[in-house]
């Protein structure tokens, strides 16, 4: 069955060809919105968490992050599976910080 209706008066197209791509970039934005909230909570929290020897690695972080965003929108662009490194870049570095920071707090709890 095509997706166009033929009437008299009209052709009514129902779904649009390239109504996938005005999708994407919702979830692009969505997708990166999420990330950035985790990313500046992330970061917070190890430049207060983080001995003074190892706050080079904020740089570091915030520049793998930025590439990996990079390369997460050039996925969405050109094939699904391209997004998975610029995903890992993004998301592996925060649950790393995260569970570091996680980790700092509960200890600094109890001692």
């Amino acid at each position: 069955r095509l997706p166009v209706s033929i009437s008299a008066v009209a052709i009514i197209v129902k779904d649009p060809p390239f109504s996938i791509l005005r999708a994407a970039p919702k979830k692009r934005f969505s997708n990166t919105h999420e990330q950035i909230v985790i990313f500046i909570v992330n970061a917070l929290a190890l430049a207060v968490l983080l001995p003074y020897n190892y706050l080079s690695l904020l740089p570091i972080y915030s520049g793998l992050w930025v590439v990996g965003r990079i390369l997460f929108w050039l996925g969405y662009r050109y094939k699904v599976l391209w997004r998975a490194p610029g995903f890992a870049m993004a998301v592996l570095p925060a649950v790393a910080g995260l569970g570091y920071s996680s980790f700092v707090v509960v200890t600094r709890l109890f001692t």
